[in-house]
């Protein structure tokens, strides 16, 4: 019986890739991995927001989306941009890169913690929020560190060893997950909800790259080129994460902690699921560093409409679901529902970060930094003109907006590359 399902999915499988044009068969293999994860990611995250929606005061929940947000900026330093340059050193056989990638990153995440030290004591000597203050006094402790241990994942992708950075991340999740919830069970205090955020993730991924690094390096070479790719990555994805977290932040000086509060629950499932569907990227990844930029460009963009064929009619469903899956786990936030609906059509369009993956691996420097900076820079400008005057619906459009303009931008130069 089981080898009869076995070769069912096989043949389905090799029927997909017919449609698709593409190896179903290797993202099966990789996939199933990281969609276990993800689904595990999925699960707790889905638990951790019906705690914090229960739990918690909105006031309280919009703060700390406040801090996280802050703290995302802060982490700039820390170089994420090295961690693609890590996938692809891996992908291409230079074990080695690891060690001296990890100790850029947190050489220059010590500059992470100056600036929350600064907001730290900026926030005191205003006197007007000193649980700010003393969240980010104790976040300047981490910030060198937690992004930089991330650098086990991007080698186990790099190294296509998808099992493995599946355990690992579903651990660490699930771990935080319920070292979180039994905090918010007993606390509403800030700085204790950030303390419960920041010690597992950290201190878990310490021990997972250790573990990396003694079993999974099989060489010392070093891709001479990779540290400064990764800072030239690093440097023209500021703006994006910056983008990526402005809303939030412009929602707190604008509006109220509460709007924060209300916007966070909206994006919460959407959020969810776009990690879901990442997996597909992550997997494809090394693929595409592999290939030759000239097949992708012959075969990416139909791959990329019949995805997007089949996640809209997922898309319609989950929006016709969404306000009783809000009135069962979050009856506090229902005025979440109809942003969340609206937020769900960015699903439709997920599959066009293919477009910018490839030309990441692919083009030359001088395309990456223009449409890392163009696109971002566009977002902020709509976030800017839309979100003081409409609120959260002017952020939920400068998304909308920025997304459908730049499916025609990033094709544009993904054809260039």
């Amino acid at each position: 019986m089981r080898q009869k399902i076995k070769n069912l999915i096989q043949i389905l499988l090799k029927k997909s890739e017919s449609f698709l044009k593409t190896d179903t068969r290797y993202l099966a293999r990789g996939g199933f991995w990281l969609t276990l994860a993800q689904i595990i990611s999925t699960g707790s995250g889905f638990l951790l927001s019906i705690a914090f929606a229960n739990l918690l005061p909105q006031e309280t929940y919009g703060t700390y989306k406040y801090i996280l947000s802050i703290l995302s900026l802060l982490s700039i330093p820390t170089l994420s941009g090295m961690n693609t340059a890590i996938v692809r050193a891996a992908a291409r056989g230079y074990d080695g890169t690891l060690q001296p990638a990890l100790k850029a990153k947190m050489r220059w995440g010590t500059l992470s913690a100056l600036a929350s030290l600064v907001l730290a004591g900026y926030y005191y000597l205003l006197g007007a929020n000193n649980q700010l203050a003393m969240a980010f006094l104790v976040a300047a402790a981490f910030l060198p560190f937690m992004d930089s241990f991330t650098l086990f994942d991007s080698h186990l992708q790099g190294k296509k060893l998808f099992d493995a950075t599946a355990k690992y991340n579903a651990t660490i999740k699930i771990t935080a997950t319920i070292t979180m919830i039994v905090t918010l069970f007993f606390t509403s205090n800030i700085v204790f909800v950030l303390l419960a955020y920041l010690i597992p993730y950290t201190f878990l991924r310490l021990i997972f790259l250790k573990i990396t690094l003694k079993k999974h390096l099989a060489n010392n070479k070093v891709e001479t080129e990779a540290l400064s790719y990764g800072f030239h990555l690093t440097t023209i994805g500021i703006l994006a994460n910056i983008t990526t977290q402005l809303d939030s932040i412009l929602m707190w000086h604008y509006l109220n902690a509460s709007s924060l509060a209300v916007y966070a629950m909206a994006l919460a499932p959407i959020n969810q699921i776009k990690s879901l569907l990442k997996s597909f990227v992550v997997i494809s990844m090394p693929k595409m560093a592999e290939q030759n930029k000239e097949i992708i460009k012959k075969s990416l963009p139909l791959k990329i409409i019949k995805s997007v064929l089949i996640l809209s009619i997922f898309v319609i469903a989950l929006i016709f679901v969404l306000p009783y899956i809000y009135q069962v786990f979050f009856p506090k936030y229902l005025e979440s529902i109809k942003y969340a609906q609206f937020l769900a059509l960015t699903l439709i369009l997920f599959p066009e970060r293919l477009l910018s993956i490839s030309t990441l691996v692919h083009a030359n420097k001088k395309i990456i930094y223009f449409t890392n900076i163009l696109n971002p820079a566009f977002k902020i400008l709509l976030l800017f003109l839309l979100l003081p005057i409409y609120g959260i619906s002017g952020a939920i459009a400068a998304v909308l907006i920025q997304q459908i303009i730049f499916i025609f931008v990033d094709y544009y130069f993904f054809k260039k590359m």
